[in-house]
């Protein structure tokens, strides 16, 4: 549509400009400027109406206030300066030849109104967005939570079926746990293996090396040793003359290591 000029609606555009020069630098839109000049001309517009109202409508500039965040429009410099510009031009633009100081008064309630629109508005987006955010965060908690448990299920079945025998203890060797193997490896039942140390199936020609290859590889913050010496096992048919031991666990992760 072609505005005639100094008419209302050229009028009604050039308020529109000079309200999309003055927010512009403090948006976050993707728009070009006269792209969003185009935006702001139907809030213009509704402003004009509502100025120039035999009633008084708040809503119509909660509306605007409310559209002004729809727009992109989040940083509270983007309110500042459409107020400062409604408080300008609005009335020299759009006010026609009506009284100005009720004009004047018009024009400073709509700005209280649309300031409220636009505090209530960019406040429901806050929330939708920090919504949102949760409801991702408690996704990906479900997420890690499924692959930890389905990494615990694979550690659990190769612990438990292994041929070779396979023990947990902590960084002081005390075992916690073992596996039927070296349960049978060793002879006797699951209690006489659990809750003794590493160091008494040591040989004690042997302890020194092993000793020290655990302390370093806690120290170091490794993630495996590997050491090999005589058996001290309890029955000479359970382990043969050697055996090998491997620490298979981080230090750091708490409390236990594994070794087999």
């Amino acid at each position: 549509m072609t505005a005639e000029p100094d008419g209302p609606e050229d009028r009604l555009r050039r308020f529109a400009t000079i309200w999309s020069r003055a927010v512009f630098p403090v948006t976050s839109t993707s728009l070009t400027r006269p792209e969003f000049e185009e935006r702001l001309l139907p809030l213009a517009r509704r402003l004009s109406e509502a100025l120039r109202a035999r009633n008084f409508d708040a809503e119509a500039a909660r509306a605007v206030g409310a559209d002004l965040v729809g727009t992109h429009c989040t940083d509270p410099e983007a309110l500042a300066h459409s107020l400062d510009c409604i408080d300008a031009y609005l009335v020299l633009y759009c006010g026609a030849d009506g009284p100005q100081e009720d004009l004047r008064t018009r024009c400073s309630r709509l700005q209280h109104a649309m300031a409220a629109g636009f505090a209530q508005a960019l406040r429901e987006r806050t929330l939708a967005e920090q919504e949102a955010i949760a409801q991702a965060a408690l996704r990906a908690q479900g997420v890690v939570a499924q692959a930890l448990h389905a990494s615990e299920a694979r550690f659990r079945a190769v612990f438990e079926g292994a041929a070779i025998g396979i023990g947990i203890a902590d960084l002081e060797g005390n075992i916690l746990e073992v596996n039927g193997a070296l349960v049978r490896m060793f002879g006797g039942g699951e209690q006489a293996v659990r809750g003794r140390n590493v160091s008494e199936w040591t040989h004690a020609d042997d302890a020194p090396r092993s000793g020290g290859s655990t302390r370093n590889w806690c120290a170091a913050n490794a993630s495996t040793t590997t050491w090999r010496r005589p058996s001290a096992a309890p029955t000479e048919r359970s382990c043969g003359p050697t055996s090998r031991s491997r620490c298979c666990a981080t230090p750091t992760d708490g409390r236990s290591t594994s070794w087999r």
